[in-house]
Order: C-alpha cells, then sequence, then structure tokens
C-alpha cells in the first residue's frame, strides 16, 4: 500500500529537524499523530528508518534511502497540482507562496490586495520559513513563488530582484559604538545566516555583552529591545514596522540583504503565468518602496 502524504510529510520534517517533537510543532501535528505516522511508514517500508537517541532522531540506511524517494514523491505530487492550477490561459485553483513571516507583515498586504482584486478565482496558502528552506521548497514543487532573502542561483529557478534591506545592530537608546554596549543584553535571531555572519564578526573584534538572548522571533526580538533597553540584531525593515523608537548603532557592522521573487523556469513557459509573475514583481517592488518612505 502506498504512503500516506501525511506519513512521507512527516517523516521528512523528521528526518530534517532530527527531532519528532520540533517536527510535530513545525507542521501542527500532534506527536502522538506523528509518530503513528512514522510507525506506519516503517511498517510500509519493514525496517526502521530512524535511530532513537537521547539527542533526537538520526536516519538509518533505509531512512536515507527512503527520504530521497520521499522528496521525489512528494515534489512530483507538488508539480502535478501546480500545473493542474495553472493550465488555462485564466489563473485558477490554489497558489501557494512562501516568506519569511517576518517579511510578509511588511510585504503581504499590498501583494493580497492585488491578487483579490485582478484575481479573485485564486485561492492562497501562505506558507512561513526560512528562505533558504522555502528555495528547497520551491524546488521541489511544495511552494509555487517565494519572497526570498539572498536565495542561492540556480539553473532552475527565475529569481528576480525586489529590493534591499540591512541587518545591523539597533538600540532602545543611542549608543555612540557597539562599545557602550559591553553592560547591555543582545537579543538575536541565532537561525539567520545574517545574525551568525555578525556575532563572528564582533567576537572577532573582542566586544563583549552582558549576555545573549535568543528568540526564534524577530518581531519579539524587537519588543524585548523595546522594552529592555537592550540591543539587538535586526532587519531595518523590520525595525521600522516593530521598533521604530529604536536607534541605529553608528559604525556597526551590517549585512546587505538581497529580497528577490523566485519561482520555477518551468513556470515561464504558461503564458498566463508569466503575465502573473511580472505584474507580481511589479506589486512587490512599488510595495517595497513605499515601504521605505514610512
Amino acid at each position: 500500500m502506498l504512503p500516506t502524504y501525511h506519513e512521507l510529510a512527516g517523516f521528512i520534517e523528521i528526518a530534517k529537524l532530527g527531532n519528532i517533537s520540533r517536527a510535530a510543532q513545525s507542521l501542527g501535528f500532534s506527536q502522538p499523530s506523528l509518530s503513528q505516522a512514522l510507525k506506519k511508514l516503517e511498517e510500509r517500508v519493514g525496517s526502521p528508518l530512524f535511530l532513537r537517541q537521547k539527542s533526537g532522531v538520526q536516519l538509518t540506511e533505509a531512512g536515507k534511502v527512503v527520504l530521497d524517494r520521499a522528496h521525489e514523491i512528494l515534489g512530483l505530487w507538488g508539480q502535478t497540482l501546480s500545473h493542474t492550477s495553472w493550465v488555462s490561459h485564466e489563473l485558477s485553483g490554489r497558489i501557494r507562496i512562501g516568506c519569511h513571516v517576518s517579511a510578509a507583515q511588511y510585504i503581504l498586504p499590498s501583494l493580497m490586495s492585488f491578487i483579490h482584486r485582478e484575481f479573485p478565482r485564486l485561492q492562497i496558502s501562505l506558507i512561513h520559513d526560512l528562505s533558504r528552506r522555502l528555495v528547497d521548497q520551491v524546488l521541489h514543487y511544495e511552494v509555487d513563488v517565494a519572497i526570498a532573502i539572498n536565495p542561492l542561483r540556480s539553473s532552475e529557478l527565475v529569481i528576480r530582484n525586489l529590493a534591499t534591506d540591512e541587518v545591523t545592530f539597533f538600540a532602545a537608546r543611542p549608543l555612540s559604538s557597539l562599545a557602550d554596549a559591553e553592560n547591555l543584553w543582545l537579543i538575536v535571531e541565532p537561525h539567520l545566516i545574517q545574525t551568525q555572519v555578525l556575532l563572528r564578526h564582533v567576537n572577532s573584534q573582542g566586544y563583549a555583552f552582558k549576555g545573549i538572548i535568543e528568540s526564534a522571533s524577530l518581531e519579539v526580538c524587537a519588543a524585548l529591545i523595546r522594552s529592555s533597553g537592550g540591543i539587538g540584531i535586526l532587519p531595518a525593515r523590520v525595525q521600522r514596522l516593530h521598533a521604530p523608537t529604536a536607534f541605529k548603532v553608528p559604525d556597526a557592522p551590517s549585512f546587505k540583504d538581497e529580497i528577490k521573487l523566485i519561482y520555477r523556469a518551468d513556470y515561464a513557459a504558461n503564458q498566463a503565468v508569466k503575465k502573473f509573475m511580472k505584474q507580481m514583481e511589479k506589486v512587490l517592488v512599488e510595495a517595497l518602496e513605499c515601504d521605505l518612505q514610512l
């Protein structure tokens, strides 16, 4: 019997995160439900797919084989859904749009208004994740189009420039330099590559802080900077939206972000889809330019 979508998607997420509890949380499943799905998949395969360890789970050799095939199966299904939604000259069906949740708050409102007005038959699913994961989901037909930060180039993707952003240090009060922050808590989102690059830079320069507070939410980081009087690493567009009273730290290191629209190159063969993507690009560029002027 063929595995279900629930079983394959759950298995892939467990393999990616190395932990059943975190995978369940990421997918919005209950842990017992995901554990049962994994058990059923292992029964279908006839072999354990993971080695259980104290720190989480690790793929077995059989699990590595199944992981490759699981990506292929879900990719083909996603490709089928995309092509059946966009085969006519009038777009209909469902479009899956990926965007980091923090960027979505200043990017997507204008885009949603445009789609509802110009393409009322389209149904929209929003997927929020780190940009590097969204790129992978576009490649595997799990997301139709994404607004991604600093995506890696691929011959399978169309990548269009939308705007830039700056990730740097912001503080609740004016500072003359990072040296003034040695008695302040540093507040960061540790999973972002930009954060990791900037932390390595300040560590190599010998800057010291009172300690580090980590949060998986840039919005929470912004709120903590405001309320705690601390210092944090934020994209400037997020700072303007969620911590507008914060001050940029002079001469602090920064990371330039490139905000881009990405979708699969094979979608451009459909003239209706190609036209839609160009219109989407125009709306997004205008929205991001407007954001800078606020």
